[in-house]
């Protein structure tokens, strides 16, 4: 909290605010549950006009979670005619192929080093490449949740990310940041057991998304991202309705 009040004090002495709700935003996407409901749910409940971007950074499951965005890619631009872009994606391998294997067991523990930070930058990259088009998009949203156990995931690490996109750009109005847990936007955090009931609560059939790490047609059901996912729709008290290996 002392490091989070500091990035905040920071921002407001330079450019007078914290976060705020956009307009338009990047959203980095991955067909997962959490990116998918909480993009739902900008477009719901927030009215932003969302451009989703994905990423094929090597993950051994991107076959599904390509799958998985596309399903939703058609969904939303039917659902959200007025606020959804159709799905950008490109290839970038993140971490670089060459050192993937010596970071596996870092990884466990801690996730890829700085990851999701390097999926943020990428994602400014093609907001500006969006001014050929015409659209000035200064916010890049993310789907952090207050349950993410990686410390790149953090709302500090966001906020650090956005001084430093803010600077390396001399732009000062950029801003990186999850609206799951963000507390200038939102009065209580988000975590999975909230997106799930949301999703369920607005027809969102979020047995579409893909969590498992494996490379397999199904939910391999005991990995780290499947068993938070079941833990979650237990609490929720909502049946899970993901196919899982038998």
């Amino acid at each position: 909290m002392k490091k989070l009040n500091l990035y905040n004090n920071f921002l407001i002495k330079i450019r007078g605010w914290v976060s705020k709700w956009p307009k338009k935003a990047v959203f980095i996407y991955s067909g997962g549950m959490d990116s998918t409901t909480t993009m739902a749910k900008l477009m719901e409940d927030y009215g932003v006009e969302i451009f989703p971007l994905f990423i094929n950074r090597g993950q051994s499951n991107v076959k599904y979670e390509k799958k998985s965005a596309l399903y939703f890619d058609k969904l939303f631009s039917q659902k959200y005619p007025n606020l959804y872009h159709r799905l950008f994606q490109i290839d970038i391998n993140n971490p670089p192929l060459e050192i993937k294997d010596n970071l596996r067991q870092y990884s466990k523990e801690h996730g890829y080093p700085l990851r999701n930070t390097m999926l943020q930058m990428i994602g400014v990259q093609y907001a500006v490449s969006l001014l050929v088009k015409n659209e000035k998009i200064k916010t890049v949203f993310c789907a952090q949740v207050i349950d993410d156990p990686f410390p790149h995931s953090t709302l500090s690490s966001l906020r650090i990310n956005t001084m430093n996109i803010c600077n390396g750009l001399e732009e000062w109005d950029w801003q990186i940041t999850s609206p799951n847990i963000d507390p200038v936007l939102i009065k209580k955090s988000v975590g999975k057991v909230e997106l799930i009931k949301w999703a369920d609560e607005h027809g969102i059939p979020i047995e579409y998304t893909r969590s498992c790490y494996k490379n397999s047609p199904y939910h391999c059901g005991s990995c780290l991202t499947c068993s938070r996912r079941k833990i979650a729709f237990e609490k929720a008290g909502l049946p899970d309705k993901t196919n899982y290996q038998k």
